[in-house]
Formats: C-alpha cells, structure tokens, sequence
C-alpha cells in the first residue's frame, strides 16, 4: 500500500510532499518526506505519487495500490477528470508511464484522511 499527501501554502507557494509504503500485514518498507519549493497543491500531490511510484519501483514492487485524499489526483490519474493546467500534464505522463510496471495501480479516496 502507497500512502501519498502533498500540500502548498499559496497557489502557488511553500509546498512539500510524503509518501509511505507498507506491505500487506501494514510494515513500513519506506517513507520519503521533503520540501519541493514553490507549487500548487495539485502539483504537490502528483509530485507525492511520482515520488512514491518511484520509491516502489526502486524496492522491486510490481503491483501497487496507492491511497490519497486528493480527489483532484485520483480523477485525473483514473482518468475521469479533465487535466487543464499544462504544468499537471507533465507530471501526469511521468505517473501514466506504461514502461514501469510498478505503475499498474488503483487510486482511491481514504475516508480516514479526510
């Protein structure tokens, strides 16, 4: 499981991303936390699940499911939203990339984070 938040203070401004990852029984096999300078909160969150796609594909990870209270992400990955601003559209072709196969996931909305 790929736990993914990402935040900014402004529009853009101050922004930073997080992602954990766990195993089945929920062990933490990595977390990654850091600053990102200036951003949206959209560009945070699709930075939050590239870095974390990465962090899976990095550990060997062939399927994963990935959590994010960002609707917002999960509409645009799953394809169900219009993506409008050029500078998502990028980071969204990172995260689509069909090369990886560690990229072969299902978004969801976690209740609990919201």
């Amino acid at each position: 499981m790929l736990h993914v938040d990402g935040g900014a203070r402004g529009a853009p401004g101050p922004a930073a991303i997080a992602c954990v990852i766990e195993d089945a029984t929920g062990l933490r096999l990595a977390d990654h936390a850091e600053a990102i300078g200036l951003a949206t909160a959209a560009e945070a969150e699709d930075r939050a699940l590239l870095a974390g796609l990465t962090r899976a594909h990095e550990l060997g990870l062939a399927r994963v499911t990935a959590r994010s209270d960002s609707r917002l992400l999960i509409g645009h990955v799953n394809g169900e939203r219009h993506i409008r601003s050029t500078r998502l559209v990028a980071l969204e072709a990172d995260i689509a990339d069909p090369a990886d196969a560690s990229r072969h996931r299902l978004l969801r909305v976690d209740p609990g984070q919201r």
